[in-house]
């Protein structure tokens, strides 16, 4: 089976037509898609398509035919519809266009047709010139007599065959090459003419200059077809190729032969070329492709599977900017094969593209709608046109059971990708290997992200997406957090940093109070948790320091310390007492115990009740305390302590407990007593 065809379904309806030009076991299925077929009426039109010429390409493979619309109406057709069409022009009178025509692309198009009766050519702009006229870059009185083999170059450049007469008559006696610079009638030049020599030989009349040649797209290299006057039509016939003399009749083919004639030509901006033609060789071999030169195929040799027997001919061959090539061969009857070449070099490794019988699938379904019973290429010029864009336009003949129609159909070209040969415009590499991870893939695209192949030492996954919210981002760099991207189901934010202050952790977690990570101007604190009063609130604000005591009485001490006494010692004194102040202005601290008092004014007074201090207006204080021998000096005065009491300096006697456990049981104990006293008083 041949490479990226599939093995045909043949339906009942076209079995009897694929049996009469191929058995169903060599048919293929083939992909292709239809532009436009006889019979359809094109968008816009009135009367439907009877006739389909050979196509023509741009530069960028954008195609170009002639045609015709009911019985008389030729248009032009270019990329997806008709152009131009005889009824558009309402001064001229034009007829049939030829089947040559030249595109290209929005830079405009040319045919040959006939102006008003006379022979001319025709372009997008209108009239470039016709027959019966002064014939340009001629003396005056030199007509042309006939205009033919229109073509245009990418940049729009127009070439085309025309006949002259030095005399003014109509009959040719010459012919010559015209071109004319974006088609403008101002413009024409002559590139050949007959006359001119080659090689010392002038170039025949009347037909010396041979309807078969081409211009490469930049224009820089000319191959034709010519006819020498030689007084022999043995010798007579060349191939022509910038300039020089590649090829000529009788002389060695360089293959045990020699040249006989030649037919088919084409060459390319680097320079290369194709042609065909016979050898005087024995009739079973004589057919021949030559690439630069060389013979490269014969008739009789066995390409790709199928043996070119039986008088084969050439009926199509073109060459692409590229070097790729295609070649159509007729062979046996009325068999007929395409072949496509990866490198025009080794044309003969070509490979088959498609044969009349097989199918072809224009709904991409995998099934054949219908089938092919002509190539129709070989009606003049190069056969073929080959472009850069790795496609092939064909006119062929198809038949899906229900009768044979002429059809413009695309097809595209096998890859050549893994030859180890870079075909430019088509692969960006090709390393020969079937190796994935390096930096040329099988795919002949050079390695990048996003390729879907992991290319070793470069990457660490490809997944062949642009989606960084898997584990493979748009980066080829297995999915990490803090890599920019948020890994969905795995990382709630990601922002490309490590900070833990900002909206995003380092942990690729959304920042919220209570995860212990201050988020800089959102909360003032944050200690985990979330509970009030440990310093840092539930809504992560600081709070107020709760372990200060608050001053109930209007001493100016805070209950419950240490309070400074009025000559600046400390007086131990217990939370939670009642201070009384005595109308002469003497302070009194009682407990149950021996009482001491130390006098500021000099006046001692004695106040009665548990826990009670007074004080006097004269400024004495008096203190009752129960004396302890491990009471220490806990004042500032300097004062030393006697008999278990502190005694200041102005002879007060200040004693604090050290043991908790005794001030509370003589806290009770004098409670008890005062209660006696009262009840004794009664």
């Amino acid at each position: 089976m041949r490479k990226g065809f599939v093995s045909p379904v043949v339906p009942v309806s076209v079995a009897v037509v694929v049996s009469l030009f191929a058995t169903a076991t060599n048919a293929a299925i083939v992909p292709a898609e239809l532009l436009v077929k006889e019979g359809d009426t094109p968008q816009g039109q009135n009367e439907s398509v009877q006739v389909i010429n050979q196509p023509f390409t741009d530069g960028e493979g954008v195609v170009g035919f002639t045609g015709r619309l009911g019985a008389s109406d030729s248009f032009v057709w270019q990329g997806d519809g008709i152009v131009f069409q005889d009824s558009d022009e309402l001064v001229e009178n034009l007829g049939t266009a030829e089947t040559n025509m030249g595109t290209a692309g929005k830079l405009g198009w040319i045919i040959s047709t006939s102006i008003s009766g006379a022979d001319g050519v025709w372009t997008h702009l209108g009239e470039l010139t016709r027959e019966n006229i002064q014939a340009p870059g001629f003396a005056m009185g030199t007509t042309s007599t006939f205009h033919s083999r229109p073509t245009m170059t990418p940049t729009g450049t127009a070439y085309w065959i025309s006949g002259f007469n030095e005399n003014g008559g109509t009959a040719t006696e010459g012919r010559m090459l015209y071109k004319s610079p974006l088609a403008d009638p101002n413009t024409i030049e002559v590139v050949l003419r007959s006359d001119d020599l080659l090689g010392g030989i002038a170039i025949d009349r009347p037909s010396g200059v041979g309807f078969d040649f081409q211009l490469s797209d930049d224009e820089q290299h000319h191959i034709h077809e010519i006819l020498l006057d030689t007084g022999s039509t043995v010798n007579d016939g060349v191939v022509y190729v910038d300039g020089m003399i590649v090829a000529r009749e009788s002389l060695p083919s360089g293959d045990g032969d020699n040249w006989d004639n030649f037919d088919l030509l084409t060459i390319n901006n680097a320079g290369n070329y194709l042609f065909s033609g016979d050898t005087d060789g024995p009739t079973t071999a004589d057919e021949f492709i030559a690439y630069n030169g060389v013979i490269a195929i014969r008739e009789g040799d066995t390409i790709d599977g199928v043996t070119l027997t039986s008088s084969a001919f050439v009926n199509g061959v073109s060459i692409a900017n590229i070097g790729n090539a295609v070649h159509l061969w007729g062979y046996s009857g009325s068999n007929e094969v395409l072949y496509y070449a990866c490198d025009a070099a080794e044309i003969a490794t070509s490979t088959v593209v498609l044969e009349r019988g097989d199918e072809l699938d224009f709904d991409d379904d995998g099934v054949g709608d219908y089938t092919i019973t002509d190539f129709n290429a070989s009606t003049g010029g190069h056969g073929l046109n080959l472009a850069d864009d790795g496609y092939l336009w064909i006119n062929v003949d198809i038949d899906d059971g229900n009768g044979v129609v002429e059809a413009m159909v695309k097809i595209e070209l096998p890859s050549c990708c893994g030859d180890g040969k870079l075909l430019q415009g088509l692969e960006e590499c090709d390393d020969g290997n079937d190796v994935d991870t390096d930096d040329c893939p099988t795919s002949c695209v050079a390695a990048f992200c996003g390729d879907g192949f992991v290319q070793e030492g470069v990457e660490e996954c490809d997944d062949g997406n642009d989606v960084d919210t898997d584990d493979c981002p748009s980066s080829c760099a297995a999915a990490s957090c803090g890599d920019g991207f948020v890994q969905e189901g795995v990382e709630e934010c990601d922002d490309g940093n490590d900070i833990d202050t900002d909206a995003c952790t380092a942990a690729c977690a959304v920042a919220f109070c209570g995860d212990s990570l201050v988020q800089e101007g959102v909360e003032e604190c944050d200690d985990g948790n979330m509970e009030d009063g440990d310093g840092c609130s539930a809504n992560c604000a600081v709070e107020a320091d709760t372990t200060t005591g608050t001053d109930t009485d209007t001493d100016g001490t805070t209950d419950g310390t240490t309070a400074a006494t009025t000559d600046g010692t400390t007086d131990g004194t217990t939370a939670g007492t009642t201070d009384a102040t005595a109308t002469d202005g003497t302070t009194s601290s009682e407990t149950t115990g021996s009482e001491t008092t130390g006098t500021t004014g000099g006046t001692s007074d004695s106040a009665s009740g548990t826990g009670a201090t007074a004080t006097a207006s004269g400024g004495t204080t008096s203190s009752p305390t129960t004396s302890s021998d491990s009471d220490s000096d806990t004042d500032t005065d300097g004062a030393t302590t006697s008999g278990g009491q502190t005694i200041d300096e102005d002879g007060c006697g200040c004693v604090v407990s050290s043991d908790p456990g005794r001030e509370g049981a003589l806290a009770i104990l004098s409670l008890g007593l005062f209660g006696l006293i009262r009840r004794r008083r009664r």
